[in-house]
This record gives C-alpha cells, sequence and structure tokens, in this order.
C-alpha cells in the first residue's frame, strides 16, 4: 500500500525492558483508499487489522491497539483505537494544515506499520486537542534538507531524563533508537540516512513522554554513508537559544549554543548511531553499551502512554 512504511518505532516504557517486539505479525489500513496524502480532522476513520501474512494468515496482532500520532514539528499523542479486530477506528485530533506521521502498536507493543507524513484537512476543529503548551520540547539545527555526513544537533528542553533519540528513516526496515546518557541533553548525530528519502526525528524521555517538535527531514546527498571519522555524540549543556524571535515549527536559525557559546556541532563523537543504509540492529537490550553511548530497551510505546494518562 502507497504511503505504508513497514518500520519500528521504540522508545523507553514501563514495560519490562527485556521483552521481545516482533515486527511483520499484522499490517492495518485505513477502510478509505483515498487516504494517503492528507487525511481529514475530527473524522471517524475506520481501520482494518489484518494478518501480515495474508496468504496463511499465520500471524497476527494483540488486541488492544493503539495509535501514536507524530506531529511534525509538533505535539505527540496517543490514543485506544480498537479493543479487538473488528471494530478498530480512529479519528484525528491534531489541527488542520499541519502534518502529522502515524503509527499503530498492539497490547504487546508490537509495531503494525507507519504512514508516510500526510497533511491534516478540513475545517473540523470540535475536537482538536491544544498541545502546544508542553514544557518538553527539542530545537535542531537544520533548516533545510538533510545531507549525508551533515550534523543534525538536537537540544533538549524539559522532560525528566535520560532521554533516547528515535531515528525512522523511511524505507528501511527498523529504526534506531539511541539513549542518550545520564544527565545530556544535546544530541549530534552526524547523518547515515539513505539520500532521496525523509528521516523523521522523535525524541522520548525516561517516562515515556514524547517532546513537542517532532522534526521530518528530506534526505539528499552522497549514497556512500560511511562517513569516515565521523562519530554520532552526545553531550550536557547550559542551553542558550536566540531570545529576540522565538523559533519556529521546532527549529533556530542556527545550531543551539551552550553557556560558553559551545557549538553543539562539535562534541568530542562517542556513538556511530543513527540510521544507515542497510539500517543498522536493533536487537541491543537495555543496559547494553555502543562507544558509549546506551542503546535503549526495544519496547514499544503505546501501552505505558495510556497507561500514564
Amino acid at each position: 500500500m502507497k504511503g505504508l512504511l513497514y518500520t519500528t518505532l521504540f522508545a523507553l516504557t514501563l514495560l519490562r525492558p527485556t521483552a521481545a517486539q516482533t515486527s511483520f505479525l499484522y499490517k492495518w489500513a485505513f477502510n478509505d483508499p483515498t487516504i494517503q496524502d492528507t487525511i481529514p480532522a475530527c473524522t471517524p476513520l475506520a481501520i482494518t487489522v489484518s494478518s501480515f501474512d495474508t496468504a496463511t494468515n499465520a500471524t497476527k496482532g494483540t488486541p488492544p491497539y493503539y495509535m501514536v500520532t507524530l506531529g511534525i514539528d509538533g505535539p505527540v499523542s496517543t490514543k485506544l483505537i480498537g479493543l479487538n479486530d473488528d471494530d478498530v477506528s480512529f479519528t484525528l485530533d491534531h489541527a488542520p494544515n499541519t502534518r502529522v506521521l502515524l503509527e499503530v502498536f498492539d497490547a504487546n507493543g508490537n509495531p503494525g506499520g507507519t504512514f508516510a507524513p500526510m497533511i491534516v484537512t478540513g475545517d473540523k476543529t470540535s475536537c482538536v486537542v491544544d498541545r502546544t503548551s508542553s514544557s518538553f520540547t527539542f530545537a535542531h539545527n537544520i533548516t533545510g534538507d538533510l545531507s549525508t555526513c551533515d550534523p543534525l544537533g538536537l537540544a533538549i528542553t524539559g522532560g525528566v531524563p535520560p532521554y533516547t533519540v528515535s531515528l525512522i528513516a523511511a524505507n528501511s526496515p527498523a529504526v534506531t533508537n539511541v539513549t542518550m546518557p545520564e544527565g545530556d541533553n544535546v544530541y549530534t548525530y552526524i547523518s547515515r540516512a539513505a539520500p532521496g528519502g525523509q528521516l523523521v526525528v522523535a525524541i522520548s524521555d525516561a517516562k515515556g513522554n514524547w517532546a513537542s517538535g517532532t522534526a521530518l527531514f528530506a534526505t539528499k546527498g552522497s549514497t556512500n554513508t560511511d562517513c569516515p571519522g565521523l562519530l554520532s555524540s552526545s553531550t550536557k549543556t547550559v542551553l542558550t537559544l536566540p531570545s529576540s524571535t522565538p523559533p519556529s515549527s521546532g527549529s533556530v536559525p542556527g545550531p543551539p549554543t551552550a553557556s560558553g557559546v559551545v557549538n553543539i556541532q562539535t562534541h568530542t563523537p562517542t556513538s556511530p548511531g543513527g540510521p544507515s543504509a542497510p539500517a543498522p540492529s536493533t536487537t541491543q537490550s537495555s543496559g547494553e553499551t555502543l562507544r558509549g553511548v546506551k542503546m535503549g530497551a526495544l519496547v514499544a510505546v503505546g501501552l505505558s502512554l495510556v497507561a500514564l494518562t
């Protein structure tokens, strides 16, 4: 199905860190086939959940199901959408003229696939929830396309550390999930995403809350994603963001800086984390480390976010 990217999305939750999450058990689709590049707000939309193996129906998800809505340059929300396979529906409560990326999870945190970013349409606003007051946000230093080997700086404010950076590369079978060391609030990702696609960046905290400001980048540049000598890194800084004009759409004109004017693009590298072509493995369990950066537990987001609300 056009627009449906079968990726997995991981975040720290209250589920056991060692719980194994399985992709490709089931898939989902809107019953209305015209929902591809746009989606209406405040409109109940029926969803079909089926086995990923349509030939034998040997695999399936485990109800209930949850929809995670990642607002591009905006808030993130989680909603219960179905208690069984035969009665699943979703009503989008994000504002018209915004962009969202949708991901479904089952009761065990198993992902069912991700729609490519869509534009929210329509003039209905009665159901729209204002989530703009969130104090948990992040800013980035890229205002255009993201080139191969470019340093993408992410500056995090609020929330409860340690933070987890989720890098969702379109056309990749997995998502890189990196948990920063306790106390670090700035992450510099050396882009190893394949050019000609899209990269979504989302950040969650130790309590499973999502930061407002989910970012979407078009990727370009060389197909050689080795980026020799360049490693992704994290650090702790006292952030000083521009104060003359508040940043719009979750970004700032230049790299956020720290007290003493420390550029977040030039830390001592500690990790090669981030999606690449092909995508790196995401099978590390909680507690394992990769060149100094702790990899997050492979647990999905839906269940605990609902439990916390």
